[in-house]
């Protein structure tokens, strides 16, 4: 999983700006992850005045998605105008087997348990048009974080239960619960090769609160965000739309 991420995330988007670097691209918007995104010494809110700090312990993908980044910063240095995006985790409808959009279907089949962490949440539509907005302004070189709310998952996945009419999960997983779910497919993969769905690193970011400032783009754009309850009552509705066809 490691060496694809690294694959897709650094050298696909180093091919991309050294493509926009040779036809000469006006602009380009590069859509990155708050997992990039460290605390910064003295700061309450994670911002865009963020310090990467490499002896922390990092996803896989937040290691991919920095280096991405360092490939679109790369090319500012090579004359491309950009722009540098950070998403929350992205609410909206169309992909109910991965990403946040499990979410939807893991409460519709009866999800029992939530996990205790906190993090930045946006809708899909704000990302894009947030995108536009930059793409088409005066902004160059420059990175923005694209948060509406941060948020509990213990309340998102409320929201969601309430979107689709069914009962929100009441019991919070404990730190030994998902150890114990980790060992297994651990073992599972060492023995028989079962793909990995959780990395260690994963299984200790569940516990953690991060909170972000989406001031930024706020003051230099006048962006304003969905809430993200709204997002997720329309995402539900279209779910349960295509549940039914």
């Amino acid at each position: 999983m490691q060496k694809k991420l690294r694959i897709t995330n650094i050298e696909g988007t180093a091919n991309i700006v050294n493509s926009c670097i040779k036809f000469k691209v006006e602009k380009l918007c590069h859509i990155s992850s708050i997992a990039t995104m460290d605390l910064a010494l003295g700061d309450e809110k994670i911002s865009e005045n963020y310090t990467w700090h490499p002896e922390k312990t990092h996803s896989d993908y937040a290691i991919s998605k920095y280096g991405a980044e360092i490939e679109v910063w790369r090319g500012t240095q090579e004359g491309l105008p950009a722009v540098i995006v950070n998403p929350g985790v992205i609410i909206g409808p169309g992909f109910w087997d991965s990403g946040s959009g499990q979410l939807f279907k893991k409460i519709d089949e009866g999800l029992k348990y939530h996990f205790p962490k906190t993090t930045g949440f946006v809708g899909v539509q704000d990302v894009s048009r947030a995108s536009i907005t930059l793409m088409d302004s005066a902004i160059e070189n420059e990175q923005f974080i694209l948060v509406s709310e941060n948020l509990s998952f213990k309340t998102i996945l409320e929201w969601v239960a309430e979107s689709l009419q069914k009962k929100a999960p009441k019991t919070a997983l404990k730190p030994w619960m998902i150890f114990i779910g980790w060992m297994y497919q651990s073992t599972a993969n060492l023995l028989w090769g079962a793909k990995k769905q959780l990395s260690k690193n994963d299984y200790k970011s569940l516990f953690m609160h991060s909170y972000y400032s989406n001031e930024k783009i706020i003051e230099k754009t006048g962006f304003s965000f969905t809430p993200v309850k709204n997002v997720i009552l329309e995402t539900g509705a279209l779910f349960k739309t295509e549940k039914k066809l």
